[in-house]
């Protein structure tokens, strides 16, 4: 268990420090307050402090065994997968159909494939996800979302 949680905290660090330093390329601060870059570099320094965090405690830690159920079964893979699968497609679909219609889709999906399959709880988180989501970003805050070609 010690040689994951090493190999976890230093592959987080790495996509963190990689994050920040994207984020750097960014405006930190403008005349109207925090840039583009703000959150990106209090992400990364967050990140980093816990994957650091989390390497120290691995390294300090006495060498255990991994625990027998540690590898999902089957089913477990098939659901990281869908959940994968949909983060693909979400990612390929998302300037095409649409911020509003991809992420309902995707939540729902989701929803599914970890095994809630009522539809009095997918729909209303789906519908708060997607369009709840897509107010607060677009009228609230101001910020542009992909409207796709049904301009939503």
């Amino acid at each position: 268990m010690k040689t994951v949680n090493l190999i976890t905290g230093a592959v987080v660090l790495v996509l963190v420090l990689a994050m920040g330093y994207e984020a750097l390329q960014l405006r930190y601060y403008t005349p109207l307050g925090p840039g583009p870059g703000f959150f990106g570099v209090w992400l990364a320094v967050i990140g980093a402090v816990l994957a650091i965090g989390t390497i120290v405690a691995a390294a300090r830690s006495p060498a255990k065994p991994l625990p027998a159920n540690f590898w999902p079964e089957s089913a477990g893979w098939l659901r990281m997968g869908g959940v994968l699968l949909g983060l693909a497609l979400l990612a390929l679909l998302l300037e095409t159909v649409g911020y509003v219609i991809m992420s309902f889709l995707f939540l729902v999906a989701v929803m599914f494939v970890m095994g809630e399959r009522r539809v009095f709880v997918n729909l209303p988180v789906a519908l708060a996800g997607s369009f709840g989501v897509y107010y607060l970003f677009v009228h609230l805050l101001q910020t542009r979302l992909p409207a796709g070609i049904f301009g939503v």
